[in-house]
């Protein structure tokens, strides 16, 4: 089938990358052991198992309803250590910078897990990225259309049920992506979508001592941090990701240049209109993606490209402000954002390492196969 055309992506992890499973473990379910700063995740059916044939289910019952404690100090009091208690433990990881003092213990957000439980990044991440870029491409090469899509924005009534802008969202993409004639009464039916011609494939799968632990860190403008009691498994820095991508030529021919080129543009206008003004150092890609969760408001929408700087500032405190439920607005006061010259005024980072860095940045290559 000569009009397929195969390539491999290789994302390279810069920053700590999170992709939820929509599971998470409390602090009852894990065991944080302090000497060695690590966190161990248990295969809860055979620690129930282990504790039922020990004669512990009810005290452990009375545990999971009344107590404080964490689960290792309840294993250390009722005589469970690790001898026994590693025999249930499906692997552990680093804890890497996240602060695990016991008021401070927090649930962990877990990392999305194949059938073996190894990690892996879906395909739809990755193509969720490449279809950002290229919508700010297209829009961005039509001033006519440009100018009409901010029009329609800037008219937009904002609420917390309309929070994502459905109708001016799906306006957006129509005109960038419904470029095939396989339903042409319905233009705007998603059939005629050409991101059909990119297949991506889920990731190959990763190893469990990719993750480690990260905790939520906001930063301001003046380089000033705040840790935030979210913690998340994350792929390590260094980490490469390798996905199969294929282009249906008999549907469109995209070419791997102008997928680049909508990946380091796309990017850029990020970096410039966002991410410099926030002090302290940086990573810079020049064909840099932002992939999955925690990585914050701009990295998933296509407002900064599209509006520029000072109208981006603008429109984004606008959006934030008027979609947010009425006691957050009052605490994050998103409407003055405009006089300190970016919105949001906070940027999602993390630490590894003892370094401080942005959540979920990629640098990405496309090859032949």
């Amino acid at each position: 089938m000569d009009f397929l055309k195969r390539y491999q992506i290789k994302l390279t992890v810069r920053s700590p990358v999170f992709i939820g499973s929509g599971m998470t473990m409390g602090k009852k379910e894990y065991v944080y052991d302090r000497t060695r700063h690590k966190v161990k995740i248990p295969d809860l059916p055979s620690m129930f198992s282990g504790i039922e044939k020990l004669g512990l289910m009810k005290h452990f019952e009375e545990y999971m309803l009344e107590s404080r404690e964490d689960l290792y100090k309840w294993l250390s009091r009722v005589g469970i250590f690790p001898n026994v208690y590693n025999q249930w433990i499906r692997y552990e990881l680093d804890a890497g910078d996240a602060v695990m003092r016991d008021k401070s213990k927090k649930e962990i957000h877990l990392f999305i897990k194949d059938p073996m439980g190894l990690p892996y990044i879906p395909g739809s991440s990755m193509k969720g990225a490449l279809r950002t870029a290229l919508l700010t491409k297209d829009i961005l090469q039509d001033n006519h259309r440009k100018t009409t899509i901010i029009d329609s924005v800037r008219k937009a009534k904002y609420s917390e049920e309309n929070k994502h802008l459905g109708k001016e969202a799906q306006m957006m993409e129509a005109g960038t992506f419904m470029k095939l004639k396989r339903k042409k009464d319905e233009p705007s039916d998603p059939i005629n979508d050409y991101m059909a011609a990119v297949r991506i494939s889920d990731s190959k799968p990763l190893q469990l001592d990719d993750l480690v632990l990260c905790q939520k860190i906001d930063l301001n403008l003046s380089g000033e941090t705040k840790s935030m009691p979210l913690i998340r498994e994350c792929l390590k820095p260094g980490t490469v990701v390798e996905f199969d991508l294929t282009i249906d030529t008999s549907l469109y021919d995209f070419s791997i240049e102008m997928l680049l080129d909508a990946i380091k543009e796309n990017y850029s206008l990020q970096y410039d209109v966002f991410v410099r003004p926030f002090k302290g150092k940086k990573a810079h890609s020049p064909y840099g993606c932002y992939v999955g969760g925690g990585s914050g408001f701009v990295s998933k929408t296509n407002v900064y490209p599209v509006f520029g700087k000072e109208p981006g500032v603008e429109m984004v405190s606008r959006i934030i402000d008027q979609t947010l439920p009425k006691r957050q607005k009052e605490q994050h006061k998103h409407y003055k954002d405009k006089q300190l010259g970016v919105s949001p005024h906070m940027m999602k980072m993390t630490k590894y390492n003892g370094s401080l860095y942005e959540m979920g940045l990629c640098d990405v290559e496309i090859v032949k196969y």
